[in-house]
């Protein structure tokens, strides 16, 4: 298969944030990208099911997959069906951005250098659509068949995640079985695609990492697992994760290995908003999304909708696309 530089998007669901975002940012390019981003808004090929709002617009060009190292002059669209009315929210929608993702999943794995940005998707109701569906971090690490690990991106500070979306009683054994021979590829990766020489830290699973093995004895484990990483690395801890965030430390260390979801993402989400995006390491493609969901309560109340994590992502993928295939 050849070369490819193009960014395939899933659409994510209908009903949510995403969709509607992503057409506005096209519609008004001039006011959101520079003229170099503009420029490469013909790389991007949508994947998801067109509706008779779409093709009005005519915002995209309609393609098979056999059409997509054709040439093109804006951004274009592979419809997994066509809908003659406006897909359902709820199950029907949740459905539609599952096999959307799906499919974009496929089309990047079979085109060597090619990005991914994935729009934001209820879990919930994929599940109830019939779907055991844990995310997409999880689907990625299924097709490409290695251990990928989710990272939370910000210039300032980026945090990497042990465990993912699993329930809290089940992190301290999960976290025993974490492969870190993969999760150190991931730094790696990490380090080479952004140029990253500064210190990283390890949180604590306990509180106040254990005290010493007062509380627990999981952050001797991690201990263990430190004097194993490579030594670039330059990883300190464990530390305390109720006084790492701190402003000191955003401007001390690069990046911070979370033992959990939420002792990570919480502060995260807290300093960055939604300038911290979701990236997927240790993948042969690069893959990034907003770090929100698909806020369909924003919507149905017709209220203003923030359109930073969107946007940050196609340009995450505009910028960095060439220099994760290098790496």
């Amino acid at each position: 298969m050849p070369e490819s530089n193009h960014i395939f998007i899933s659409q994510g669901d209908l009903a949510g944030v995403g969709w509607p975002v992503l057409n506005h940012l096209l519609v008004h390019k001039k006011k959101y990208f520079t003229v170099s981003e503009q420029n490469q808004l013909s790389r991007i090929i949508v994947v998801g099911a067109s509706d008779p709002t779409m093709i009005q617009s005519k915002l995209f060009t309609l393609i098979s997959e056999k059409e997509i190292h054709t040439e093109s002059r804006g951004p274009r669209f592979i419809a997994i069906e066509h809908n003659k009315k406006k897909v359902r929210a709820g199950v029907e929608s949740a459905r539609v951005s599952y096999e959307s993702f799906k499919k974009a999943l496929q089309l990047t794995a079979n085109f060597p250098g090619a990005s991914l940005v994935t729009l934001p998707v209820s879990k919930e109701n994929i599940i109830r659509s019939g779907v055991a569906f844990a995310g997409h971090t999880e689907m990625i690490g299924e097709i490409v068949k290695r251990k990928v690990t989710m990272c939370m991106y910000h210039p300032e500070l980026s945090v990497f995640l042990l465990t993912n979306h699993i329930p809290l009683k089940m992190v301290p054994e999960a976290v025993k079985k974490v492969d870190f021979i993969s999760f150190s590829n991931a730094i790696r990766q990490f380090q080479l695609v952004f140029g990253s020489r500064g210190k990283g830290a390890m949180l604590g699973l306990n509180p106040h990492a254990g005290e010493n093995g007062k509380i627990g004895n999981e952050e001797s484990f991690l201990k263990r697992k430190m004097k194993r990483m490579p030594e670039s690395f330059m990883l300190q801890g464990p530390m305390p994760a109720d006084s790492f965030f701190s402003k000191t430390n955003i401007k001390t260390y690069d990046w911070v290995i979370a033992c959990y979801h939420d002792q990570g993402l919480i502060p995260f989400k807290s300093l960055f908003g939604f300038y911290g995006l979701n990236i997927t390491l240790n993948s042969p493609f690069l893959r990034v999304s907003p770090d929100h969901g698909p806020a369909f309560s924003l919507l149905s109340e017709k209220k203003s909708v923030d359109k930073t994590g969107v946007l940050a992502s196609i340009q995450f993928a505009l910028k960095w696309g060439k220099r994760w295939k290098m790496a």
